[in-house]
């Protein structure tokens, strides 16, 4: 073994690169133009940056309408638990007159099997003619159709405010759908 071959070879180098007056100037210029490429991209990158967070920002619909609409449906939710609790208060109304007035029938019907006691008479019609036991009127088959429709025609009607809150502002709001 030698005792050279450990040793990297001689690589030769130029004197005028590395060192002297037009080195330093080569330096300062390649710094020059790197320093103005930086600035450029620099600018170029913030403007892009800009630009796309303003498109974004203004094409996507702010905070503030959700929240609106928001607001809004939450008050067309508490109008239709006050009619739903107008509806339930009508029907218990409904409900507690049914109740009295088979309470008075059956009452008459006691009275008339247990007999008519000192002088009391039967019950008399409009007309004015005497009535024997009260007959029960037919009850109308087409009530709870009626009633029926009464409250799709109400959901009809806040269904439509919801539908024009949610449409355009240049249509026109349609006349009583």
């Amino acid at each position: 073994m030698q005792d050279g071959a450990n040793e990297p070879a001689a690589v030769p180098v130029p004197a005028a690169a590395v060192t002297g007056p037009a080195a330093g100037r080569r330096d300062a210029l390649l710094l020059g133009i790197g320093g103005g490429v930086g600035l450029a991209l620099g600018i170029l990158l913030t403007t892009g940056v800009t630009a796309t967070y303003s498109f974004f920002t203004h094409t996507l619909p702010s905070t503030r309408d959700s929240v609106q609409v928001f607001n809004e449906l939450n008050e067309l939710r508490q109008q239709l638990n006050q009619l739903n609790e107008e509806r339930k208060l009508k029907e218990q109304e409904k409900e507690e007159a049914m109740r009295q007035a088979l309470n008075a029938v059956a009452s008459t019907v006691r009275a008339a099997d247990s007999g008519t006691p000192g002088g009391v008479s039967p019950a008399k019609k409009p007309g004015g003619g005497a009535e024997g036991p009260p007959v029960e009127k037919p009850q109308d088959p087409f009530a709870d159709i009626d009633a029926e429709i009464a409250r799709l025609e109400q959901t009809q009607k806040v269904l439509n405010k919801i539908l024009d809150m949610f449409s355009p502002k240049s249509k026109e709001p349609a006349k009583d759908r």
